[in-house]
């Protein structure tokens, strides 16, 4: 872990965030209030958060009734469909942690939107991946496409071909739950990536 740049460590950390958000709201709750002391490097904190991460992810492939990901359920890949778009777009510029923490946050605010999150749940979401030193948005989710639309759908397409065929998106239904959707509101997620974009406004970016 000491080797690590600060851009992996810290990557590293929005991954704890996803698995938190979706099966462990008391290991959000620590992820939120070590946030200081992940960002400054602090070992011992770190090496908590490794220790849960390998507990929570061991739990799921060996409780889950899909091993391999056979389904098209893929719990672990919340916020996976905008980081998997976000580092092809940035021609990998943007680290692996990075585009999860900004996935993160544009799949939590579209869980608000839904009624799956509250806002105060969601502020928390965003609050503790800033405090931590991830972005929640990044300049690439700007661009449009020539029809107009955001390039960043393109990542939708890109990942139901992922899936087999079949879209189903990983969101919170509370902190600590999940729940899959088949379908995303494009006009949803456009909202999602003008609220960050102001979030963001002085804060960190990719």
């Amino acid at each position: 872990l000491p080797t690590l740049s600060q851009n992996d460590w810290i990557g590293g950390v929005a991954e704890a965030f996803k698995v938190a958000i979706i099966k462990d709201a008391a290991f959000f709750d620590l992820l939120c209030d070590k946030a200081a002391a992940l960002r400054d490097r602090c070992l011992a904190s770190m090496e908590t958060v490794v220790r849960r991460c390998a507990v929570l992810h061991l739990e799921h492939i060996s409780t889950s009734g899909d091993p391999f990901e056979f389904g098209s359920a893929r719990p672990l890949d919340f916020g996976h469909w905008v980081a998997h778009w976000l580092e092809v777009a940035s021609a990998y510029d943007i680290g692996h942690g990075q585009a999860v923490a900004v996935g993160i946050a544009i799949d939590s605010f579209y869980a608000m939107r839904q009624g799956l999150l509250g806002k105060e749940e969601f502020d928390r979401i965003i609050a503790g991946l800033l405090d931590c030193g991830l972005p929640v948005w990044c300049e690439h989710l700007s661009t449009r496409s020539a029809n107009g639309e955001l390039s960043v759908l393109e990542g939708l397409s890109q990942f139901r071909e992922h899936l087999g065929g079949t879209l189903c998106v990983t969101l919170p239904n509370r902190i600590g739950r999940k729940t899959e959707v088949h379908h995303m509101d494009t006009g949803i997620i456009e909202e999602a990536v003008s609220y960050l974009g102001s979030v963001a406004n002085g804060a960190r970016q990719c």
